[in-house]
């Protein structure tokens, strides 16, 4: 019997078949992770990951009468956005919301630059500019309109880190598939 030395030194058929099955598993692991990522990262799928936008603006164009209940609402919704992504996750690696009614500023999510806080257009667009004075980020922008009684639009728009964030956030969405592959690995 040969001893254990001798066998990882050695030269076998066996050891290249099990590198060659290990690498070729490791392969495609890395494939499927790659392909849900991607997932995330289609305009598409960043739309329809934000339905409820459409939703917000509804709500908002019909509160527009009541300010501090408009106000008391989108609070909320920030601070159930906060608490899905974890109270320990970065600035930089969760989205931030805009709301607009025709050009006036209705609410925005702490800790957003002024370049940033301007209307945007309906559809997904995107934006280069800083969190407040930091360096800057490349944003997907989904926006959301509706018009409200007085004929003015209502924009919803939902902020979120592209390139290389983004694609740490879709992987982090996606946890529950991607972590299980990365841990088997």
């Amino acid at each position: 019997m040969r001893s254990l030395s001798g066998w990882v030194t050695q030269p076998s058929l066996l050891r290249r078949l099990l590198f060659s099955q290990a690498l070729l598993l490791a392969f495609l692991w890395w494939l499927l992770i790659a392909a849900s990522a991607w997932q995330g990262v289609s305009d598409e799928t960043l739309r329809e990951e934000t339905t409820g936008l459409r939703a917000i603006a509804v709500a908002a164009a019909a509160l527009l009468d009541r300010p501090d209940a408009l106000r008391a609402a989108l609070l909320e919704l920030e601070h159930e956005r906060d608490e899905a992504a974890g109270a320990d996750s970065p600035s930089r690696m969760r989205s931030f919301s805009v709301v607009h009614h025709g050009e006036r500023l209705l609410f925005a999510s702490r800790g957003l630059d002024d370049a940033v806080l301007r209307p945007h257009p309906p559809g997904v667009t995107e934006l280069l500019a800083p969190l407040a004075a930091g360096e800057p980020i490349r944003w997907r922008v989904v926006t959301e309109q509706v018009q409200a009684a007085d004929g003015q639009p209502v924009r919803v728009s939902e902020l979120v880190p592209d390139g290389p964030l983004f694609l740490l956030l879709a992987l982090r969405q996606q946890g529950g598939l991607v972590l299980p592959l990365l841990f088997s690995m």
